[in-house]
């Protein structure tokens, strides 16, 4: 894949998360509440690597109980993320895992998963608005349809967003089944202010279907 063929290094990395009490009680059936997330990677080249390069993502959820019902009847649901990975390495020398590659169910669902990939060097900064409203106990066997848009930008340079613009809408249904959490989705992914690099990404319907994965 991208990336140098055979690579050895030595890789910091922690992460950081807090939530709020009402998201960590409802974890398998999550109504309200709020979760923040950082992680950092990185390497140096005089301890073990062959770069310098330090990956930061940072990421923050909440969930709204509209109208405050008991039991819910819709939640909305809401996702930033940015993702900044610095290095004065030219980007071809990064490993993988140092490059931001977008798509997919976990943030933009109207594009295959890691479909945005710049010609396949990654992105080196990205921004990520999501959102998801979803109607609760009002259909048969606990299914819960719901409506999701997200939006985003991402950039080839250091703390950098280029033009292009990139959005998904469509629709879901999630079902908390008693032995996890099923989601499926279909959603179009649409580019605005294109640039020649996005010009090659496709815009057409797309459909997830995963096990255990959340807003």
């Amino acid at each position: 894949g991208q990336g140098p063929d055979d690579v050895s290094f030595v890789s910091w990395e922690g992460s950081l998360t807090a939530m709020s009490h009402i998201l960590e009680v409802g974890a398998r059936n999550q109504f309200e509440g709020w979760e923040a997330r950082f992680d950092y990677d990185g390497q140096r080249a005089d301890g073990g690597s062959y770069i310098n390069v330090d990956r930061y993502e940072a990421s923050f959820k909440q969930l709204w109980n509209l109208g405050n019902f008991a039991p819910p009847l819709l939640v909305l649901g809401t996702r930033f993320d940015l993702a900044a990975v610095d290095s004065r390495n030219i980007v071809a020398k990064l490993p993988s895992e140092y490059r931001v590659f977008y798509g997919g169910d976990e943030n933009l669902r109207g594009f295959g998963r890691k479909v945005l990939n710049n010609a396949d060097f990654g992105y080196l900064t990205a921004a990520y608005l999501g959102f998801e409203l979803r109607l609760i106990e009002e259909l048969p066997y606990r299914l819960e349809p719901f409506l999701l848009y997200d939006v985003a930008k991402l950039g080839d340079g250091r703390y950098n967003l280029n033009d292009p613009v990139f959005t998904s809408w469509g629709l879901g249904l999630r079902w908390a089944s008693p032995f996890g959490t099923l989601r499926g989705s279909a959603a179009r992914g649409e580019i605005f202010n294109e640039d020649q690099v996005a010009d090659s990404y496709p815009q057409e319907w797309v459909y997830f279907f995963s096990f255990g994965q959340e807003f």
